[in-house]
């Protein structure tokens, strides 16, 4: 099963980080390529819920329905698109440091079924293609904040 992982630490309280990389409504602000986000059933984000998210792929705009596989505040948050026959799911860790850091780690894979299995793998280098710098983004954005 094809997977990329990433981390960054973030000079902030993990709290802090969970509820901003979390919330819906600044998603673009630190991952530009997201153009909107609409949570598509009621109440707060939970394990279940799922929300559609329009982004820019190169000159086009493709949306996907997205469910929230965990959220487990301030430790894991987890989500999941399926596309072609591939299963791509984004699932994050944020741990307190002792110095009032945060330490956020993603770890994407992409599972395939069927034509899938040709298609996995091509569906996660994409993916790190676009999201690969996400968490440097979400450093920047909340750093840029305290400052």
């Amino acid at each position: 099963m094809p997977t990329f992982e990433e981390s960054v630490q973030i000079n902030a309280a993990a709290a802090e980080v969970f509820a901003y990389a979390t919330d819906l409504s600044k998603m673009g602000e630190w991952n530009p390529d997201i153009l909107r986000v609409q949570k598509l059933d009621a109440g707060p984000i939970k394990a279940g819920s799922i929300f559609r998210e329009t982004r820019r792929v190169g000159k086009r705009e493709a949306t996907a329905a997205i469910r929230v596989t965990a959220h487990d505040p301030p430790t894991t948050h987890a989500a999941e698109s399926k596309a072609l026959w591939v299963t791509l799911t984004y699932t994050y860790h944020f741990a307190a440091l002792d110095d009032g850091m945060t330490r956020v780690d993603l770890h994407a894979r992409a599972k395939g079924w069927g034509p899938g299995l040709l298609f996995a793998g091509w569906m996660l280098r994409m993916a790190r293609k676009v999201d690969g710098e996400q968490l440097s983004r979400l450093k920047a954005a909340i750093e840029h904040d305290k400052a």
